[in-house]
């Protein structure tokens, strides 16, 4: 018998495609914003620290030399001898000038008071209206501007505050400290037209250059850094 041929039966066979390369997804902008901000975050503690240790070192410099000037406050300012005599005639503290406002009977003033009774008798050049003018101006610098000194030096005792780097109100101490120069400046200006250069103490002097030092620390005085908001 005759045998029929087979068919030869193909199988079809799936048809495969590429596969897509995989690669590692990149972080997202949250990691990244967020690793940014740590590493931001450190630096910015460690400024902070330097920061704080500088403001408490410069504190302390501070409190001293307004210590030292507070001090001086109280030791004799004025030591004038009078042209006819070797003996010293007139002689007051800062404390005195302070007593004059309150008490004008009182036995520390009663050199200040001398001072001011020969401000009144020194022949000032010009004509006479400038002579009243300059008297006058002079007579009332010395008058209130002691007082005054003495407010802006305990005006200055904020500063123990930032001793531990917390408060810093560093335009409240440069103005209170320039403010001390400058009237210290002004005593010293009218202390040498009347009595001379000589006549003013060093205990003066080193309170009054105190002060000064103290306005160049506080340059570079730094407060707490201030957060301006957004996304800082």
């Amino acid at each position: 018998a005759q045998q029929t041929p087979v068919k030869p039966q193909y199988v079809q066979q799936p048809v495969q495609y590429a596969q897509p390369a995989l690669y590692a997804p990149y972080p997202s902008q949250a990691y990244i914003q967020q690793a940014n901000g740590q590493s931001l975050t450190g630096q910015e503690d460690k400024r902070k620290a330097k920061r704080s240790v500088n403001r408490i070192v410069l504190s302390i410099i501070g409190i001293l030399l307004l210590g030292l000037s507070i001090g001086l406050f109280f030791l004799p300012w004025i030591e004038w001898a009078a042209q006819s005599s070797d003996s010293v005639a007139v002689t007051f503290k800062g404390f005195g000038g302070v007593m004059y406002i309150f008490n004008k009977e009182s036995a520390d003033a009663a050199g200040f008071a001398s001072f001011l009774a020969a401000i009144e008798a020194h022949e000032f050049a010009g004509t006479e209206m400038i002579a009243n003018v300059c008297r006058y101006a002079c007579r009332y610098i010395v008058e209130y501007g002691v007082l005054v000194y003495a407010v802006f030096l305990v005006l200055g005792f904020p500063l123990l505050f930032s001793l531990f780097g917390k408060v810093s109100c560093k335009g409240w101490h440069r103005f209170v400290a320039w403010m001390s120069f400058i009237v210290a400046l002004l005593l010293f200006g009218v202390f040498c037209w009347i009595a001379g250069f000589s006549s003013v103490t060093i205990w003066f002097l080193v309170g009054a250059g105190a002060n000064f030092v103290r306005c160049l620390f506080l340059a570079f005085y730094k407060g707490k850094k201030k957060k301006q908001g957004g996304l800082e």
